[in-house]
């Protein structure tokens, strides 16, 4: 049963995302720049909010999951607890690792660094904001990041499609969300 639903699920979402053959195939490539984008914790997981320009609709994308107990995930957690306050990897851990160095082995790098993020040492970091409203920068900001974002190929676990944990999927609660 988990396997068959689990296929479903894909499909729908497979279907759904395959490009119209009748359009310009350039009209595909280049939509519209996204019109927010929102950094957050959940649990372990740093995820990524986007809202699209159309009616608002969002999706969550999964940036990365942290252990625990490691540097990246406390340096991270202090981030985004702390927003506009600057933040000492060196609290943390006294290893060879950069702030830089963590936030490129979480996808965070290039446009969306800048973006969120500023430093002012190999140690230090500073959330910017938790939220980005795209439409207030330069227009090729706003596509770099759409890009940047859509190329990183993360999972999303809301919006659209909806992944499914295969230990919850006996609760009906879980599966009428997929199947919705």
């Amino acid at each position: 049963m988990n396997t068959l639903v689990s296929e479903i699920v894909c499909w729908n979402s497979l279907k759904d995302k395959q490009p119209d053959i009748t359009k310009n195939q350039n009209q595909t490539h280049h939509s519209k720049p996204y019109y927010a984008i929102e950094i957050w914790l959940e649990g372990n997981e740093l995820r990524l909010i986007i809202e699209h320009e159309k009616c608002g609709e969002k999706e969550v994308l999964l940036l990365h999951s942290f252990r625990e107990d490691s540097t990246a995930f406390k340096f991270i957690q202090s981030l985004i607890k702390n927003p506009g306050k600057e933040v000492n990897l060196r609290d943390f851990d006294e290893g060879d690792q950069s702030a830089a160095k963590i936030l490129c082995n979480i996808k965070v790098n290039d446009s969306l660094r800048k973006l969120v993020f500023s430093g002012s040492t190999k140690y230090k970091r500073t959330l910017k904001q938790i939220r980005v409203i795209l439409k207030k920068h330069p227009h090729k900001t706003a596509v770099e990041i759409t890009e940047y974002i859509r190329n990183l190929g993360l999972t999303q676990i809301e919006g659209s499609f909806l992944s499914i944990d295969p230990e919850k999927t006996n609760q009906s609660e879980n599966i009428d969300k997929v199947l919705l």
